[in-house]
């Protein structure tokens, strides 16, 4: 009979022990889902941050480097219109040279 009531308060023991466990695992879990909810929070703050300065990194971009599909002029256009310029300056140049 003894044997019989020490399984009996074994499994009491075992039974209280898990129970003891769930409770700290539910508490554990309680706390985790907390702290995650407030990582998510954090997550979308910072990201939404990080759009807000991608934002303006590309608007200033932008504004520094224009895009070249914009240009109204090509390149052989512009050199022919500095070309010109020169032509005219040298002219302008040779004239007053002339004048002295």
């Amino acid at each position: 009979m003894s044997s019989i009531s020490d399984s009996i308060e074994s499994i009491e023991s075992k039974i209280k022990r898990l129970a003891e466990q769930l409770e700290r695992l539910k508490a554990e879990n309680k706390q985790l889902k907390q702290e995650n909810a407030e990582l998510k929070l954090q997550q979308s703050s910072s990201r939404h941050h990080l759009d807000l300065v991608s934002d303006r990194l590309t608007e200033q971009r932008e504004r520094l480097v224009p895009d070249p599909e914009d240009s109204t002029m090509s390149s052989e256009e512009l050199r022919k219109q500095i070309d010109h310029y020169v032509q005219e300056i040298d002219a302008c140049i040779a004239w007053l040279s002339k004048q002295e």
